[in-house]
């Protein structure tokens, strides 16, 4: 395992299988300037070459989420598969994602979200009430449940509530967000669900049992229309990256952190970053 502990990034992709960043335990300075790229693909052992998805555990594991081969674990050296005889049913893998418990849950095609908890694997699919077809994007919130975001069904809120139980809640358009297509979930620092959608953004405040729906839509509130991924850098400012470029949405104000927040939403600054500004 010492030497997946080394990985500081890596680089996933449909054609050649993945590229690791290895730096090893070299100074900060001395790795900008030489770092140093292994490619893994089928002459290395790696079971298949289409990747969608790949994370990192706590213990240095390697997962990654393949296309026809099952769900794969990576320790450094040896690449183990684990398919239908292992108790794994599903081919394609769109996302993964490490709990707060340690465990792994994969969003398959067709076959919903597999939890593995490191003895068996748990498959959580629509005889449990999950909606739609592939499983795009995962996040643990900060209570610990599970949200996954679908091509076509919306997103779901898995709550566990006993080893082979768990609940199932669904906001899809019928609810009120923007579009069935997530493609990508995150929570900010005062617990808001946003969703990257293929029609603009959906942000979701939850109260207790209460869950309100704000939309942010092109071009009205946003200047691009399908978001595909978000992040939050450290001072609060989401990041929202799309196909025309990237933008950015100013942290919460505090005058309308009591009040309302439609109004604290559509008052936010937007900051656009594409060609036209230098990024490319």
């Amino acid at each position: 395992m010492k030497r997946t502990k080394t990985i500081l990034s890596f680089i996933s992709t449909p054609l050649a299988g993945f590229l690791l960043i290895i730096a090893g335990l070299l100074p900060f300075s001395i790795c900008a300037q030489r770092n140093n790229f292994q490619t893994y693909s089928l002459s290395n052992g790696l079971p298949q070459a289409t990747i969608f998805c790949v994370t990192q555990d706590k213990r240095g594991y390697l997962w990654l989420g393949m296309e026809g081969s099952g769900l794969c674990r990576f320790d450094g050296i040896h690449f183990k598969t684990f398919d239908k005889k292992d108790g794994f049913n599903a081919e394609v893998i769109r996302s993964l994602m490490e709990d707060s418990k340690g465990r792994i849950w994969a969003g398959t095609s067709g076959e919903g979200v597999i939890l593995y908890d490191g003895q068996s694997f748990k498959k959580i699919g629509k005889k449990n009430g999950l909606n739609g077809s592939t499983v795009l994007s995962l996040l643990e919130d900060k209570d610990g449940n599970i949200w996954a975001g679908t091509d076509d069904g919306g997103v779901n809120e898995i709550k566990q509530i006993s080893k082979d139980s768990f609940s199932i809640k669904v906001f899809d358009e019928k609810k009120g967000i923007s579009n069935n297509g997530i493609l990508d979930i995150h929570q900010d620092r005062q617990g808001h669900i946003w969703l990257a959608t293929f029609q603009g953004i959906s942000v979701l405040k939850i109260t207790g049992d209460s869950v309100k729906i704000n939309k942010l839509l092109s071009p009205r509130d946003i200047p691009f229309e399908s978001i595909t991924s978000i992040a939050e850098d450290g001072k609060g400012k989401l990041w929202f990256g799309a196909a025309e470029g990237v933008f950015t949405i100013s942290p919460q104000k505090e005058k309308y952190s009591n009040t309302d927040f439609q109004l604290d939403l559509i008052s936010r600054k937007v900051t656009i970053y594409n060609e036209s500004n230098g990024f490319n």
